[in-house]
């Protein structure tokens, strides 16, 4: 027996906002709608499919993808040494410094002059075990020095920075591999003394308990991967915040019907951004932009998620909050006495009879 209409709100508390853009993430608190609509396939919370399920994801293309946020460079001071969280990039074979690492030595400079009681910093230059150990050696000289020159044209002192090349001789990672070798070429900036006054009053016991360089490399690699590696595939939500039924129609494709104050889902398609637009009953068109989120499956009458929300007795649109009272209790309406005894004996998810 259809229990169409039945509708409460099962509302899912906002994630805590992150550090940094993350379109993993829903911007909003989101609240689903709970009802008797067409759950099949890909799709969820329809009342109607006008396409086969099945195909539904294939058909679908978002209109542009996301964006890579941009990625600030970052220096931490660990214990022997400044760790950043990039490479300072170099023309092929030269000591030209590649402009795309102009912020990087923006920071850097930065944090030796935030950081004064360090007296001396060391760079030096590694090169991979490609060409001749001499010639890697006068071009890891040479590259160290560019660098300590365009620090002091950053304003850091001089007197602070000491330049050295050691070509070939300190591979961080032994081996030919192409990873290997891109991460032994690199430039690394050495504390070599800090001020006496600080040492005394405890900077060196402090610096002991700093982290080591290894683990703080590894930390921004996790970091940065992490902003880096968008999500392929993602749920889209589809909000009819109207209350009129509503025809859904997603870049050219017309997908199916979602009821008033409800929301359709779409699952696992391209991550980005869609066109979708509602005809109303009324004719009206409303059109927008929707982006893929990582999101919890709306419970759908059957199963025992559904089964507990409706034994709240509360109906919701999908933008109310409760805690508000935007809609009273006295308002809620009640499920007929035996399909409300059928959802309260429904099995959990998963679970079959002998």
């Amino acid at each position: 027996m259809s229990l169409r209409p039945v509708a409460f709100a099962a509302l899912l508390a906002a994630p805590t906002a992150a550090s940094a853009w993350d379109p993993t993430l829903p911007q909003h608190p989101t609240t689903y709608v709970v009802d008797d609509s067409l759950t099949e396939g890909a799709a969820a919370n329809f009342l109607d499919l006008y396409v086969d399920p099945s195909q539904l994801q294939a058909q679908l293309k978002p209109t542009r993808s996301f964006v890579p946020p941009k990625v600030r460079p970052k220096v931490v001071i660990a214990r022997d040494r400044f760790v950043i969280s990039d490479k300072i990039l170099f023309e092929t074979g030269k000591a030209n410094i590649d402009a795309r690492s102009s912020e990087l030595l923006d920071t850097i400079a930065a944090a030796l002059q935030e950081h004064t009681s360090i007296t001396l910093v060391t760079v030096e230059g590694h090169t991979d075990d490609v060409g001749q150990d001499e010639a890697n050696l006068v071009l890891s000289n040479e590259r160290a020095a560019a660098v300590l020159a365009a620090l002091v044209q950053r304003g850091v002192d001089p007197a602070r920075l000491l330049s050295i090349g050691k070509g070939e001789t300190e591979p961080r990672i032994q081996g030919t591999t192409d990873d290997a070798r891109q991460a032994n070429r690199r430039v690394e900036f050495l504390i070599s003394a800090r001020a006496e006054s600080e040492v005394a009053a405890g900077e060196e016991a402090e610096a002991v308990e700093a982290e080591d360089a290894a683990v703080v490399r590894k930390r921004l690699r996790e970091e940065r991967a992490r902003l880096m590696n968008l999500p392929k595939t993602g749920d889209l939500p589809i909000r009819n915040e109207t209350t009129s039924y509503a025809d859904v129609t997603i870049g050219d494709l017309e997908v199916g019907r979602i009821g008033p104050l409800k929301v359709g889902i779409i699952e696992d398609v391209p991550a980005g951004f869609y066109t979708v637009q509602l005809k109303l009953q009324n004719g009206f068109v409303k059109t927008f932009e929707a982006r893929t989120e990582s999101v919890e499956r709306p419970p759908i009458p059957g199963n025992a998620a559904a089964a507990a929300t409706l034994e709240e007795g509360v109906v919701y649109s999908w933008h109310d909050d409760p805690s508000a009272g935007h809609v009273p209790a006295k308002t809620a309406r009640r499920v007929r006495k035996g399909a409300k005894e059928r959802m309260r004996t429904a099995q959990p998810d998963g679970a079959s009879e002998e």
